[in-house]
């Protein structure tokens, strides 16, 4: 165990924890504003899926940054990271996350079905 990089990535993770909570908190407080307005958008305004979308996206950052650092501690304590594999996979293009997906559904490797368009990826364009 590398004692002064685990404590310097525990360190970190514990920051990226207080900042995903922080980044949740507004971005539900923002959300639940966007989903119970009354009044009508003024031109220019983002429509209001577009903004939840945005929302939910700086989210999902604040949750990457915490499970890389938690990955970080991992390999300072000479554990395998658990989410190396789950990270590269929300890089991955859209072909290998068919075929994850599929494999996961126990379909056939190979499996080419109609393959829906992933209407998160689209919307969030990462």
């Amino acid at each position: 165990m590398q004692r002064a990089a685990f404590f310097e990535a525990a360190d970190e993770l514990a920051g990226w924890i207080s900042n995903l909570l922080g980044t949740t908190e507004s971005c539900l407080r923002e959300a639940e504003d966007v989903l119970c307005r009354k009044q009508e958008l003024l031109p220019g305004d983002l429509p209001d899926k577009v903004v939840l979308l945005i929302l939910l996206k700086a989210i999902r950052d604040r949750i990457e940054e915490v499970m890389y650092a938690f990955d970080k501690m991992c390999q300072a304590a000479g554990r395998t990271p658990p989410f190396e594999l789950p990270l590269r996979l929300l890089d991955a293009p859209r072909p290998v996350l068919w075929d994850v997906r599929e494999r996961l559904d126990g379909l056939p490797a190979g499996f080419r079905g109609p393959c829906p368009p992933d209407a998160s990826a689209q919307a969030a364009d990462r």
